[in-house]
């Protein structure tokens, strides 16, 4: 099994559909990759959705010692296609992980075509696809397949992992979870691109290790709640 807390490539890249909970697993991966790695960066490339961003959960991450790159000041939540000027940088010439919260879908994805001459300097990169069989347009194989070619196409970048990442919220079961990984795993087997890791809620861990024993589970705690959901967070969280 590998170890998914020190990837060679220093650019991970996450990408998925609406709703398909990759920014939830962006900042969830963060943290456990900076607990066993110094010098860890996130940086926030979603111009398209306002809520549910990785921006949301910036004084954690900050707290853990993440570097957070996100626009400051007013334009911190404006709802407008802002870049930091960083980013180019950060990207060719990471000096730690650099993990980039990309927006959904191909729209999303679009804005990765805007550091072409970046990825193009680096050796190699990660870009993961992060699938929600509970997410309309990737409920099956087909669809999963055709989200994977409009992200590609549109980024100009290779998937190179899938992650699974079923869930329903609060009623997320451990069906919920095994039946995500099926279809991501028929998806994989159909491209030959690896499963790089299950999202699996931390309560759920023990369980799901016994239903799925050869793929790397990463624990995931809710961070990126609605206000009517805030006492629900993790108490280590706040």
């Amino acid at each position: 099994m590998k170890n998914i807390y020190s990837p060679v490539p220093k650019v991970l890249i996450f990408t998925g559909n609406f709703g398909s909970g990759k920014s939830e697993i962006a900042v969830n991966y963060t943290l456990f990759l900076n607990e066993k790695n110094s010098n860890t960066t996130i940086i926030d490339l979603d111009i398209i959705k306002p809520y549910f961003r990785c921006r949301e959960a910036t004084e954690l991450l900050r707290r853990k010692g993440v570097r957070v790159v996100i626009p400051e000041g007013e334009r911190r939540y404006a709802d407008l296609p802002i870049l930091v000027p960083e980013i180019k940088g950060l990207i060719q010439s990471p000096s730690g992980y650099t993990i980039l919260d990309v927006g959904g879908e191909d729209t999303g994805a679009r804005v990765l075509s805007y550091f072409q001459e970046a990825f193009q300097v680096l050796d190699q990169y990660e870009l993961f696809l992060v699938v929600n069989r509970n997410r309309p347009f990737t409920g099956d194989l087909d669809g999963v397949l055709k989200m994977l070619g409009m992200i590609e196409k549109a980024s100009g970048l290779k998937v190179t992992h899938l992650i699974s990442n079923n869930h329903l919220l609060e009623e997320t079961d451990l069906d919920t979870v095994v039946s995500g990984y099926e279809l991501t795993k028929a998806a994989s087997e159909k491209t030959g691109i690896p499963i790089f890791l299950v999202g699996v809620p931390d309560h759920l861990m023990e369980k799901a290790q016994e239903k799925i024993p050869d793929t790397p589970l990463l624990s995931i705690q809710r961070i990126l709640l609605p206000p009517h959901l805030m006492h629900k967070k993790a108490r280590w969280l706040v």
